[in-house]
């Protein structure tokens, strides 16, 4: 099942640093251990992996992530 399956844009979901934390700066980990849930603002298709979603975290900034790192 797709993640547009099951999600909408204004849906919190909750990142797993596990599977994204070596592309990610110490900010952006920092602020995913604080809290890990972040809103999904926009989707996008990735480059052939499927899609992904650009989150704002609990510090207002956004991310990119891709469908299996959330």
């Amino acid at each position: 099942m797709l993640i547009l399956d099951r999600l909408k844009i204004g849906d919190s979901v909750k990142v797993n640093l596990e599977e994204s934390k070596d592309r990610l700066t110490k900010e952006i980990i920092d602020t995913i251990n604080v809290s890990s849930v972040g809103k999904i603002s926009e989707f996008r298709i990735t480059d052939g992996r499927g899609f992904g979603v650009i989150l704002e975290l609990s510090n207002g900034k956004e991310q990119w992530f891709f469908e299996n790192e959330i």
